[in-house]
């Protein structure tokens, strides 16, 4: 329905980045969107995003790779103006979505980052792609698409007290951050104990 009402208003258009200025600057527009995201959950570290979109543009060397992981950065475009953008990966028949930003705040009321993952399952489809992978997380888009949810397990040997101890409290932090009631409490006291260690 949204995207009917878009392609009526104006230019709509899928794509995938290939050119490699059109790449970086697209991951650029990705982690300004996380940025923006961070600042309205009061969350200034920003660190991780920092990193991690510098890791990804690494990928860059594996665009035209067939046997390995293979980069694959989308954009949904209105009028030649960037809505939204995910980065992914596609190895043999499986896209694993990484994530994903809004980039224009001004047309999400068209749910633009909705469409923007419509359109990536559907490319993904007719690319000999026959699983989609969500990867790790429990956001509520990702059960949007229907599917099943793979547990994944890990397995601990403790070779020291120390080391159940160090275990111990990232269980403890695990099981915290899966409760809702008390995420904001979570993300407060990681705000402080990063402001305490620098």
């Amino acid at each position: 329905k949204n995207k009917q009402k878009l392609i009526k208003l104006g230019n709509y258009k899928f794509s995938v980045i290939k050119e490699k200025n059109d790449y970086f600057t697209t991951l650029n527009q990705i982690k300004k969107s996380m940025y923006k995201k961070l600042d309205k959950l009061g969350i200034s570290n920003k660190i991780e995003i920092n990193e991690n979109t510098n890791f990804f543009k690494l990928f860059w060397n594996f665009i035209g790779d067939k046997d390995s992981f293979r980069p694959l950065l989308v954009g949904l475009y209105f009028n030649d103006e960037l809505l939204s953008a995910s980065w992914s990966l596609i190895h043999r028949d499986c896209l694993y979505y990484i994530f994903g930003g809004l980039i224009d705040d001004n047309m999400k009321r068209f749910n633009t980052g909705t469409l923007m993952q419509f359109e990536l399952i559907n490319y993904a489809f007719k690319k000999d792609c026959k699983i989609i992978d969500f990867t790790l997380g429990d956001e509520i888009y990702k059960f949007r698409w229907g599917g099943k949810i793979n547990r994944l397990t890990s397995y601990v040997k403790f070779n020291s007290f120390k080391g159940k101890l160090f275990s111990f409290y990232f269980f403890l932090i695990f099981k915290i951050k899966g409760l809702k009631s008390i995420k904001n409490l979570y993300r407060n006291l990681k705000k402080i104990s990063f402001q305490f260690f620098l």
